[in-house]
């Protein structure tokens, strides 16, 4: 790869492209082929105002992480995506009053619990595809992962929408779902599994920082991930 002094005029520079990612969740077969869209982690920082006569000073509070959206094509086989989406949601906790009245009365009383709503999904990553630094052609295209989010205790919440019927609308049929979690670890950046670490290392201001707060950049944002 290049150095950004010579970006403009060497080609061997390559930024990250929008269309070329892969969702996995792991309790969902076949997810790779059926996303349409998916929204990266975000987040938002909290700031305290104090006011002082004339002046108000600011300082950052929490780092509060947003929900994300996934949209997935809804194939009829082999994988249903509005029934997986549903699985979801079901094995969470969640059921339909149905059948005799003891059984209808307990099912109205079904609760979802974070526990069986994060494990319906299982493991929960959206990685970019691209040229990593140090690029190994040997690599399979689906391995060539320059930028990785793993989202931590992932579960459906807020609107689960399966979409509309519309006689004059040939497009595929889609599902959208909203994801929150607890928060997300950039699992790998820059092709380099730990890549923060990575980008503080060479950076001679954010390295003299972090070695002068004592940071430990080399066991950060791996995501428990050894690579």
């Amino acid at each position: 790869m290049g150095s950004f002094d010579n970006f403009w005029d060497n080609p061997t520079v390559e930024p990250k492209r929008n269309f070329r990612f892969v969702v996995s969740i792991s309790n969902f077969d076949n997810i790779k082929w059926l996303v349409k869209t998916v929204e990266k982690p975000k987040f938002e920082v909290s700031n305290t105002e104090h006011p002082y006569i004339n002046h108000t000073f600011n300082y950052p509070g929490r780092v509060k992480w947003q929900p994300i959206t996934l949209t997935l094509v809804d194939p009829v086989s082999p994988t249903d995506s509005s029934a997986t989406v549903m699985s979801f949601v079901r094995l969470a906790g969640y059921d339909v009053p149905s059948g005799a009245a003891d059984a209808a009365a307990n099912a109205a009383a079904s609760n979802l619990t974070k526990g069986m709503a994060v494990g319906a999904l299982g493991d929960v990553t959206i990685s970019q595809l691209g040229i990593p630094a140090n690029f190994d052609p040997t690599t399979p295209p689906l391995e060539r992962i320059v930028d990785k989010w793993r989202l931590i205790n992932a579960f459906v919440q807020g609107t689960v929408d399966f979409g509309s019927l519309d006689y004059g609308n040939e497009e595929l049929t889609t599902v959208s779902m909203t994801l929150q979690y607890d928060f997300a670890y950039m699992a790998a950046a820059g092709g380099e599994s730990n890549g923060i670490a990575s980008v503080i290392a060479k950076s001679a201001g954010l390295g003299a920082f972090a070695e002068s707060t004592g940071f430990l950049s080399n066991i950060i944002d791996t995501g428990g991930e050894s690579t």
